[in-house]
């Protein structure tokens, strides 16, 4: 079977539906009802409750706690695992109609595994945590809100074993709202943060995980950070192979992402506003001897679309940290953006070797006006700049955040190719030359539908080391065929948003990037 990592996060998803319509002989499934005022005497029936604490205390792999309506005094925290068959789940019996208030942590799953929460609401934690999950794994919060935490790392996930799964859930005035330090397998999907004192999502040394379609806005601080971890681990801990996409990004005064990850895909993004769209960076963090932005390369940066930001890309790279930890800075590459800076009069800073960075293929373009740092830059480094635009993109509206392009767009079909086939040859093993820009999904998603030449396959496998994709059906490529995601039109668009209409009629392959 393909994808056999999906199974424990669907089976965890399915069981969510099931205790309203089977017995618990029917998939051993067995359902207690729970209420504020229940009792642990009680036989878990919905006209006779437990109490949260039995639940806590009783729920086997298998279980589910159904909990009613109203303001508990307790908060979530089993004293069991499930397995990945069959997991602990507790589930609000109506969506957000549960509230934890002044609770410590409000859910607990430290040292835990395979337990989904659905549907709570955890307000005024003040000084604690929303949730707290270290050396967990295999959590899903699905369809939670979360308000109003001065605790740092609010949902707080520190050495994970993997797989913590947060999908539909709403985050408002924390301090590090997300948090995930360590794992790989994480997914966080169709979330929305808002107002942070920090970042409102921060992932360091998590590795193979996936990052999309979330909306997150803060006004006075940065919205994501990717960070390595140091310190006590020997060998050090990077960030990488991750993906972030379909994400709309508002900073009022900071950065999008403030990126020191590697070998991580960021494409298809809506970056609005901000100091900086996207921050590339070197520095020590708050303990000088073990810096978490020690480590940024080989990232690959397409088809996002930057607007209205002081400075669209910003490098921040401190050379004392890389000279004294041996980490690395450089072969970030830029494709396909549309990078359209506010108002300062460079929409790209670099502040070191502008070799360490290449841009192919961009739209760059400070605030509606031509720039000479492009044209400079594209004279004197022609290997890192080349086949860049500055052209108008012509948003439908982007006042009100709808970055899509219009039809009369000359970024539509103006874009290039990400990489290029290595040898022809005729198979489903194609050798490229930059074979970053690509995932297999990581058993979290579907896997990357790709142009190789005139052929449109499904990856099945991306092997980086030797810079293979495998296809799932056999082609026949020359050499030096352009490779890329799959397109519509005569070649790719520039931009977070692939143009797929005629005339006055635009038609949308996604809508994320949206403000609504």
């Amino acid at each position: 079977m393909r994808y056999m990592n999906l199974a424990p996060r669907l089976i965890a998803l399915l069981v969510l539906g099931l205790c309203s319509s089977l017995s618990a002989g029917d998939f051993d499934v067995t359902c207690y009802y729970v209420s504020p005022n229940g009792s642990s005497g009680n036989p878990g029936t919905e006209a006779q409750p437990w109490s949260l604490s039995k639940a806590n205390f009783s729920l086997i792999a298998g279980d589910t706690a159904i909990l009613m309506d109203g303001v508990y005094p307790v908060g979530i925290s089993p004293a069991n695992s499930g397995t990945a068959e069959h997991p602990i789940t507790f589930r609000a019996q109506h969506s957000r109609q549960v509230s934890i208030s002044n609770v410590s942590p409000a859910i607990e799953v430290s040292d835990r595994s395979y337990i989904v929460i659905e549907g709570i609401k955890v307000e005024d934690a003040g000084s604690s945590h929303w949730i707290q999950g270290n050396q967990s794994h295999h959590i899903t919060v699905k369809d939670c809100y979360f308000r109003n935490s001065t605790s740092w790392e609010s949902c707080r996930f520190l050495n994970t074993g993997g797989y913590i799964t947060v999908i539909e859930c709403h985050f408002e005035d924390g301090q590090d709202s997300l948090h995930i330090r360590g794992g790989r397998g994480h997914y966080i999907a169709g979330n929305t943060f808002i107002k942070d004192s920090h970042a409102n999502l921060v992932i360091m040394g998590v590795s193979k995980s996936v990052v999309e379609n979330n909306v997150l806005r803060n006004e006075g601080q940065k919205c994501m950070e990717v960070f390595s971890m140091r310190g006590v681990f020997d060998p050090p801990i990077k960030s990488e192979y991750n993906l972030i996409q379909k994400n709309y990004f508002h900073s009022g005064d900071r950065s999008g992402i403030q990126c020191a990850g590697n070998r991580t895909i960021i494409r298809n993004n809506v970056f609005d506003g901000g100091t900086a769209g996207m921050r590339w960076v070197i520095q020590s963090g708050l303990i000088a001897e073990q810096p978490e932005a020690w480590w940024c390369e080989e990232n690959r940066f397409y088809n996002n679309t930057i607007f209205g930001c002081k400075e669209a890309i910003q490098t921040k790279v401190s050379k004392a940290v890389l000279n004294k930890y041996g980490g690395a800075f450089g072969e970030n590459v830029h494709i396909n953006n549309i990078i359209s800076c506010g108002t300062n009069s460079l929409p790209v800073r670099i502040d070191f070797t502008p070799t360490r960075m290449s841009f192919f293929f961009n739209n760059i373009i400070t605030n509606g006006s031509s720039n000479n740092m492009l044209r400079k830059y594209q004279v004197r480094y022609p290997g890192q700049f080349g086949d860049n635009i500055e052209v108008s993109p012509q948003f439908v509206d982007p006042e009100s955040g709808d970055f899509r392009l219009l039809a009369q767009s000359q970024c539509i079909d103006a874009g290039g190719p990400l990489t290029y086939t290595k040898g022809g040859g005729s198979g489903k093993r194609v050798r490229v030359a930059d074979a970053l820009f690509f995932t297999d999904g990581h058993g979290l998603i579907a896997p990357d539908v790709v142009r190789i030449g005139d052929n449109v396959c499904t990856i099945v496998e991306v092997d980086y080391d030797q810079g293979i994709i495998t296809i799932e059906e056999p082609i026949t490529w020359t050499d030096g065929s352009g490779v890329g995601m799959n397109f519509f039109g005569s070649g790719p668009d520039i931009g977070a948003f692939e143009f797929i209409g005629g005339g006055d009629k635009i038609i949308m392959t996604d809508e994320v990037g949206k403000k609504d």
